[in-house]
């Protein structure tokens, strides 16, 4: 008798956001289109009519004409971190504040001192605890380019210590 490898995987999608319009937040959204583990339920741009653009172009529920009133929709579990790099320490940190989980963009940051603010504020904001990452935990196996590359890293490294700062809140089964 044959047992299945997917028995961990979700049985509803995760619902992610994504924070910024830029191009390669565009070949994430095709790129993720279709899946059945993860559904991207809204967008943001601190430009409304851009975020709605977007939001039509990939068939996204909601459009947010800033990066705080995505963080701040209660109905996503997640959020996929595009922007510029040099801003990728602020809004990883507020969205990990915000009780989310990040897939952030490579480069994870611009230096280790902005790393290390990063997971020093996973483990010290009341809501954003998290359990210790393991020595596997490196910035580039932290980024991830697109959520399949995390499936797959998952199944060798931990995925706490792969792509996600971990909330408080559990981290989704997949």
């Amino acid at each position: 008798m044959t047992t299945s490898h997917h028995t961990s995987l979700r049985t509803t999608p995760l619902r992610l956001g994504i924070l910024g319009c830029a191009n390669i937040a565009k070949q994430f959204a095709r790129d993720v289109h279709g899946s059945k583990q993860v559904a991207i339920q809204a967008v943001a741009s601190r430009d409304l009519a851009k975020a709605q653009a977007f939001a039509d172009i990939f068939h996204i529920a909601r459009a947010h004409g800033s990066y705080e009133a995505l963080l701040a929709d209660a109905a996503l579990d997640a959020i996929y971190l595009p922007l510029p790099n040099s801003m990728h320490a602020e809004w990883a940190i507020r969205a990990m504040q915000a009780g989310k989980h990040v897939l952030c963009e490579k480069p994870l940051a611009l230096n280790l001192a902005e790393v290390t603010r990063m997971f020093a504020n996973t483990s010290t904001t009341p809501a954003t605890r998290t359990r210790p990452l393991g020595a596997t935990c490196r910035a580039n196996c932290v980024c991830a380019r697109a959520l399949p590359t995390a499936f797959r890293l998952k199944k060798c490294i931990p995925l706490q210590a792969v792509v996600f700062a971990l909330p408080q809140k559990p981290l989704p089964t997949w």
